[in-house]
Order: C-alpha cells, then structure tokens, then sequence
C-alpha cells in the first residue's frame, strides 16, 4: 500500500472542505501530528482475531490485579492542569477519569455535560452494531434468478473485493470473482437459459438520503461514501473520492467478471426494495452467495481508522434488524435504542449519526466512561471486543503516531475523536503500577482550531497520570 502524500493547503481551505472528519487522526496532510511516516493510512489492513467473545487481552496480560489504587488527587491536579492550559483557553472540558477494576470515579471536570463528541461515537456504533448481532456474524452478498433477472442482494459488506475473495484479510475478505463463478455455474446448469439476463442490484437497507442532509455533498462527499448496503472497498475510487453510487459500481464490477465466466448480461440496474420484499426474495434459491470477515474484524476496522463509511452502513443495519426507517434517523434512533437496553442513555447522550460527522452527536465524559466501563467488566457480553479493539498508542490505527518517546507503548487503548470544533480521546490506560483506568476526554473549542495544541496538551495529561501512578 502506498503512503499518502501530504497536502499542502491552508487552514481555511482545509476547514471548509473538511468541515465534519477525522482529519488529524487519519489524514496525512497539514494537521498531522508527528511524522509522517508513522501516521496510519485511512484503511491499513488489519489481522483482527475474531473469537466469539473478545477479550482485553493485550491490556490484560500486563495488569496487576493487586496493584494499588491509583492517587486521586494526582489525577484530580492532572485534569486541573488540563482545563487550564493555554491551548483550551475559552474551549470547553469535559473529562473523566474511574478505576477499571472498582468502577470508582477517581478525578472529573464537568463530567455531565452534553458535548460535541466526533468520532467517539464510533464506540456506541460499535456496541450497538455488536449486540444487534454478534462478533461472529458474517454479511452475505447473495445472488438469486426470477426469470431472466438475477438480483444481488448486498446484506451490508461494504469491503468486498473485485476479484477472489481474500479470507485472510478484513477489506476484501469476500470477493465478487468468486460470486460470479457460483452464478455462472448455476446458470451453466440451467438448460432453459436463453437469452441474456438482467443484473439488478437490491439496496433492501436504506432509504434516506445518501450523505446526511446537514451537510452540503461538496463538503462531505470526500471523506465518507454516499450509505449503500454494499459496496467494493467502501466504494473508494481514489483519496479522498468514492463513487456516486456504490450499488451500481458493484453491479458493473459483477458484470465484468460474469463475463469472464461466460456470463453476459444485458444491463446493470439498481433497485430499492422495502424490507418485506427483501425477505421474500432472500427466501428464494440460491444462485450464489459470498461472506465478509467477522463482525468483530469489521468493527476494529471502524475503530482503528475511525471509518465513517463503515459506521454509516452499521447504523443502517441496525436500523434494519430493529425496524427502525431506514435513514439516519432511524440510524442514531437505532444506536440509542440498543444503548437503552443496555442501561447506557442519559439525558445528555443524544446522536443524529452513526459516524459522529455531526456536531449534533452529543455525549458528556460520564456517558463515554459509562460505556466503557461496561465493556470492561461485561462479562460475555457481545459487544466486548469493541473495547478490545481500540486503537493501541505507537501501535495501530489513529494511535500508531502518538505517545513517542514518553515510554508509552501499548499503554493507552482508545478512539480518537476530531472535528474542527473538537478534540477527543476516551479508552483505557494503564498505569505504570499496571492498574488498567477509563478515561473520556472532551473538548469543545470556541472556534474552529488547529488540533495539535489540543492534543498535546490532552496526551501530557495522560502521560502524566499512567507515568505517575
């Protein structure tokens, strides 16, 4: 994979085309904190084990259970010093810092208040996408015939791969060659095929508008892939563009490669389908069918690079298995719900995405801490690999270029959250007495910012509390 070049533009430019994304976390560019060559492509390729319920355990074989409580008041002087450092001067704080083992609350600042949280909404998608399924689950593109129409119906892998199917990797773990060779053959067997079929492409998942309609395309179109229920590696025809529709550059990939096989089409449509007919048609034969890495890979994908296609299309599956509409308000309504039902919603927890692109997502440090607190001490709960497969300081994802040179490796487990307004990190630390702590985060700036001040002054905090305790 080749590395990124850096864009040189300016602050301003940047803000107005970048108005709503991950931008220091994942983009080389301007805004990049530390050296280039260590910051993490948006889609690094990952090797995520995939049990059926995941554990902390690259955190975990470090901790020492007995290890002393770490000091209060330290912490409390650390998140002190944080409000008041000249890089958040006039910003908004929320942070909060609890010991994994007790669930005791040991420093907070302003801890419950609703503010503007990013990316760290990606960790309630995570969750709520896990317990609408299971870390196990797989996500078929399935192909069935009526007539002379075979419809492909994509159930939610947006990483398929052009060609064979990779079942060692994450992107591209399913491939549309090896669809296309199972209809083929199908076909081969049947002798009343006379003349070229029709392919249409069922989007059966969502129904609202591509991009979420708070935002103008221009300014949100580089950075996530319009919501389609399928999609060949997200859609991503080159940095920073996708295709303007996902479905249909899927179906004329297909074509191709049904051609190869023998197979001609006479055209590529795509279709919508409202649920119920989904169904009936699922309950269909099969022509063919290919599944997607784990769902625990996935959501490690989303967490690591901070994905927001990925999310988006979680958002709309779990809109989908709890009847919720299919748009972005049944997206967040869906999120939330299973959030309820968890014990893990608050007056201050309110989402409108599944991506965190939106200012409107709103979360206080205590509902982030929440969150992980409960993935933490969950015990075979589906949902814990989403806080197993956090991002790991100097090792993976939007982490791999941060904490160099303070002793830190692999001691801060968490997701990253940047917007031009803010600046966040929540996750799990461990102490240099290996006593595991939660913490969440949260800056809201008084005007759009350059992250890096922020960031700083953030991880000096953390330091000083894992290397001081």
């Amino acid at each position: 994979m080749q590395k990124k070049s850096v864009v040189a533009i300016t602050l301003l430019s940047l803000f107005t085309g970048y108005i709503l994304a991950d931008v220091s976390d994942v983009v080389p560019g301007v805004l990049t904190v530390g050296e280039i060559e260590n910051a993490p492509l948006p889609y690094p390729e990952l090797q995520v084990p995939s049990p059926e319920f995941a554990d902390f355990t690259t955190l975990n074989q470090d901790v020492t259970w007995d290890a002393p409580p770490a000091n209060e008041q330290q912490i409390a002087q650390a998140l002190t010093e944080l409000a008041a450092d000249p890089a958040l001067a006039g910003d908004t704080l929320g942070a909060i810092v609890i010991d994994a083992l007790s669930g005791k609350v040991l420093a907070q600042h302003h801890s419950e208040q609703a503010l503007s949280v990013a990316s760290l909404t990606k960790i309630a998608t995570a969750v709520a996408w896990l317990e609408s399924f299971n870390p196990a689950h797989r996500f078929t593109t399935s192909a069935y015939q009526v007539d002379n129409t075979i419809y492909v119906v994509p159930n939610g892998d947006i990483l398929l791969g052009m060609g064979a199917g990779d079942l060692t990797a994450v992107n591209g773990h399913a491939g549309l060659q090896d669809l296309a060779e199972q209809i083929a053959e199908k076909i081969a067997q049947n002798a009343q095929h006379t003349q070229d079929p029709v392919l249409q492409i069922v989007e059966g998942y969502w129904q609202g508008t591509p991009y979420h309609p708070h935002f103008p395309e221009s300014d949100i179109a580089p950075w996530v892939m319009p919501v389609a229920s399928g999609a060949i590696n997200r859609a991503q025809i080159a940095d920073y563009t996708y295709h303007s529709s996902p479905l249909q550059q899927l179906g004329e990939s297909l074509a191709t490669q049904l051609a190869e096989q023998g197979v001609a089409v006479s055209g590529v449509q795509v279709v919508k389908m409202e649920k119920q007919e989904r169904i009936k048609l699922e309950k269909l034969p099969l022509l063919g069918e290919i599944k997607s890495a784990t769902l625990s890979e996935i959501t490690a994908l989303m967490l690591q690079t901070s994905d927001n296609s990925l999310a988006e299309v979680g958002g709309a599956l779990i809109a989908d298995k709890a009847d919720f509409s299919p748009d972005f308000a049944g997206s967040s309504a869906g999120v939330q719900a299973v959030l309820s039902r968890l014990g893990l919603t608050s007056d201050t927890l309110s989402l409108v995405d599944a991506s965190g692109l939106n200012l409107a997502n709103k979360m206080s440090a205590q509902d982030v801490g929440n969150i992980l607190h409960y993935l933490w001490q969950c015990q075979q709960c589906k949902a814990k690999s989403a806080g197993a497969n956090l991002a790991v300081s100097q090792i993976s994802g939007t982490l791999a270029g941060r904490y160099h040179g303070v002793g830190l490796t692999a001691n801060i487990h968490a997701k990253t959250g940047t917007l031009p307004t803010v600046s966040s990190l929540a996750g799990y630390l461990l102490t240099k007495a290996n006593r595991p702590l939660i913490f969440a985060v949260i800056v809201n700036h008084r005007e759009e910012t350059a992250p890096e001040p922020v960031r700083a002054a953030i991880d000096s905090a953390l330091t000083k509390i894992t290397v001081n305790n």
